[in-house]
């Protein structure tokens, strides 16, 4: 689990993405989120770092299940929202 120092308990809408793909090793795991780590030729590895600090502006947790030869899948948890109004109002961003 990546988590927002500021996640609070109760209820969180999620968002799961999939794939079959070829999966990640455990060393790949460990740097996917880094600024320009990327396993492509020509990527420039800011996607996932992006993506991880907009989950986290947003008070949400993203976890990442994978493993080689049996795909990878995303599952990103943001608070759910009351009544056109977060439930927890109070931010405290690292």
């Amino acid at each position: 689990m990546y988590m927002a120092g500021n996640a609070k308990p109760g209820d969180y809408v999620f968002i799961e993405i999939t794939d079959s793909g070829c999966g990640m090793d455990k060393q790949t795991q460990e740097r996917i989120f880094d600024p320009f780590f990327t396993t492509k030729e020509t990527g420039t590895g800011l996607g996932l770092a992006a993506l991880l600090g907009i989950v986290r502006s947003h008070c949400g947790t993203l976890s990442l299940r994978s493993a080689p030869g049996e795909g990878t899948s995303f599952t990103i948890f943001f608070p759910q929202i009351v009544g056109g109004r977060v439930v927890e109002t109070q931010h405290t961003l690292e």
